[in-house]
């Protein structure tokens, strides 16, 4: 169970959380034999905090908008692919979707 290892040691680095759980589920119990991969949720909400405050991981980015046929981010379509489409849920096109606002993309 190396990924397991890893993870459980990852854990102690990115949380900056040296102790372990005694519930033997738990990814954070001494032991680790591949069957305990768990965390709780102050675990993960400790992880995430931490490791973003100490710039050890970085946020999540949204997603960019794609272009509906071809896939491609809309920044990186040519002006003739992105001419007619709108963002979806702009205020005041009262249309929540890609595309010129007749229901489809």
């Amino acid at each position: 169970p190396l990924g397991v290892v890893l993870a459980h040691e990852l854990f102690h680095v990115l949380a900056d959380l040296g102790q372990h759980e005694a519930d033997p589920a738990n990814l954070m119990h001494e032991r680790t034999d591949g069957g305990n991969t768990r965390l709780h949720d102050w675990q993960c909400e400790r992880l995430r905090k931490v490791s973003t405050a100490f710039k050890l991981v970085a946020p999540v980015r949204q997603r960019q908008p794609r272009h509906p046929e071809r896939g491609v981010p809309l920044r990186l379509a040519p002006p003739a692919l992105r001419a007619g489409l709108r963002r979806p849920g702009r205020a005041g096109t009262g249309n929540a979707r890609w595309g010129d606002g007749g229901g489809t993309p």
